[in-house]
Order: C-alpha cells, then structure tokens, then sequence
C-alpha cells in the first residue's frame, strides 16, 4: 500500500497510480517536488486526488508541466516518456 493511503487514508490513490504518483515518487514526494518547481504543495497533493474530491485523477495539469520538467532537468531527476503516460 502507498505511503499516503497509510497515513492519510487517501482512497484510491495506491490504485490509481498514474501519471503524477509516478512524476511524485521520482521528486521523493509532494513537498519535495512543490519546492523544487516553484509550485505551492497543496497544488501538487490535488494531482493525487480522485476528480471526485476536488483533484485531478492523477493527471499533471498542462499548464504545471513545463515547471515540472523544468524542476526535473534542475534537480537531476530522470522523467521518461513513459513517466508522462496518463
């Protein structure tokens, strides 16, 4: 189980584990990747949320994915082609 599922008990997110969980992990978590792309966490942490609680299903929003690639090459973390898969 996902370490935000045991500690939250966010549901769905250990199930979902889509685009952002997987861009998420790579960072070391929501705050690390927020504070390395310039981004407030509770933007980050609303990646992770269902669409029925407010979040995004899992998707990175286009419009922070430009930040987040940039963070990535500035912070030497590897984002595949397949880590952008929805």
């Amino acid at each position: 189980m996902h370490l935000l599922t045991m500690r939250r008990g966010f549901r769905n997110i250990a199930a979902m584990h889509k685009q952002a969980q997987r861009i998420v992990d790579k960072f070391g978590g929501p705050r690390r990747l927020a504070y390395a792309a310039g981004l407030e966490p509770s933007r980050v942490y609303r990646w992770l949320y269902p669409k029925d609680r407010g979040g995004t299903g899992g998707i990175i929003p286009s419009a922070a994915v430009a930040q987040v690639q940039q963070a990535a090459l500035v912070a030497n973390v590897d984002l595949t082609p397949e880590d952008w898969a929805p």
